[in-house]
């Protein structure tokens, strides 16, 4: 499966267990910050900041890894006194993940859900409140101030990737402070809020494969439609505005640095594709986007391609004999339900300015191909005649059920056309 696939999946599959999560733990949290916010704790418990150096050693982190509502979790735990040197009331623990398994390029690691997200990017942080302090506060045993979701996790790329835990001490004297990783120091408390796991990402599974891939699809999506818009010879200025319409749609899903990269390519790429038909149609070139497509698209950007594909296809109003057959040649390359395909296109040409007055074909029109048998063209017929009768009855808008008994009409014509 591609990856762009299974990160869809995964977020669909494991939102509603996060929400679970975190609310199986916020007893436990609240409890934790309810002790943690007290300086001179009347008496001791393990979840409870210790002012007395007796059995407290200097501080440290390490990372267990343990299952929470079935998911395999990274549990955060600490031990030993928070190193600060004067009075403080707002301490917290920032927890950050990132990738050093390449040591000239260390990357942080993103999380798929917003509850561990940074303020101002999508990488992975944690922050845990302590609240007032005094120096030679700690805690005597290991004890639990955050965790991290596995499937949470997106690293840069998939594989075996080393991965390293880091979490700072920050002091924040105004609420408002940013915090945010701008710098991984290794030696950051001598590396004793540094814990390094190995872990094994499914293959291509990383943020960088997929803003490659979904790049690459977004592109030849533009390249495909582009093609089949101009094949009458022109791009009208309906045509031009859907696949724009569409564009800006895509750029909404971005980020804003993203997005504005991509608009640059959107815009380049309908340039050079309008230049490049210019020269004439190349059926070779246009099989091969469409193979490439095939090859790096999942289900939902298939339907997302036919459903622009139709939209540029109606919109002045006719659909074109030329057009049609780059159609149905794109439904033969790509790997799509034919149900899908012959729903849409039904709910498409309902868009069409007269059906019977058109330059296409009946067989065009109701995709009857020529190596079809006699009884599957009757069994198709029989189909498309039951879908287009209970419209005529279900439609309240005028214009859209005289289209649909335009259609029953070249129904009734192929009917007698191939008894």
């Amino acid at each position: 499966m591609d990856p762009i696939a299974i990160i869809i999946i995964i977020i669909i599959v494991a939102s509603l267990l996060i929400w679970w999560m975190i609310s199986a733990n916020s007893a436990d949290n609240d409890s934790q910050r309810q002790a943690t916010n007290t300086g001179f704790p009347r008496t001791y418990n393990e979840n409870e900041p210790r002012s007395s150096s007796r059995g407290i050693d200097k501080f440290e982190t390490k990372i267990t890894k343990t299952k929470i509502k079935d998911l395999e979790t990274y549990q955060f735990m600490l031990k030993g006194f928070i190193p600060i040197k004067s009075n403080a009331n707002k301490i917290i623990l920032a927890t950050s993940i990132i990738d050093v398994t390449d040591d000239f390029n260390k990357m942080p690691v993103r999380s798929l859900f917003n509850q561990f997200q940074e303020i101002n990017t999508s990488y992975f942080s944690s922050i845990t409140k302590i609240g007032k302090l005094i120096p030679g506060s700690g805690w005597a045993d290991w004890t639990s101030f955050g965790f991290a979701p596995e499937i949470a996790l997106l690293p840069p790329k998939g594989g075996l990737r080393r991965i390293a835990f880091h979490t700072r001490i920050l002091n924040l004297k105004h609420s408002s402070k940013d915090t945010d990783l701008n710098r991984f120091d290794t030696n950051y408390l001598n590396g004793t809020t540094t814990n390094y796991i190995d872990i094994e990402f499914p293959n291509d599974y990383g943020y960088l494969n997929f803003e490659a891939e979904v790049e690459k699809i977004d592109l030849l999506i533009i390249q495909i439609v582009i093609y089949v818009a101009m094949i009458d010879g022109v791009l009208h200025n309906s045509e031009g505005n859907k696949i724009k319409n569409w564009a800006k749609k895509r750029l909404l899903l971005m980020s804003l640095s993203k997005s504005e990269e991509m608009k640059i390519k959107f815009n380049n790429t309908i340039k050079q594709s309008h230049a490049e038909f210019k020269k004439g149609y190349d059926k070779t070139k246009y099989i091969a986007y469409l193979n490439e497509f095939n090859k790096l698209s999942n289900e939902i950007e298939k339907n997302t391609l036919f459903d622009l594909l139709l939209d540029v296809l109606v919109a002045d109003g006719e659909a074109h004999s030329k057009q049609i057959e780059l159609l149905n040649l794109a439904s033969d390359k790509i790997e799509i339900d034919y149900k899908v395909i012959e729903d849409l296109k039904d709910h498409k040409f309902l868009n069409l300015n007269n059906l019977s007055q058109t330059d296409l074909s009946l067989e065009e029109i109701l995709d009857i191909d020529s190596n079809m048998t006699a009884t599957q063209i009757k069994n198709k017929l029989n189909k498309m005649f039951t879908l287009w009768n209970s419209r005529t009855e279900s439609l309240s808008n005028s214009s859209e059920r005289e289209k649909a008994n335009q259609m029953l009409d070249l129904i009734a014509q192929a009917r007698e056309k191939y008894q």
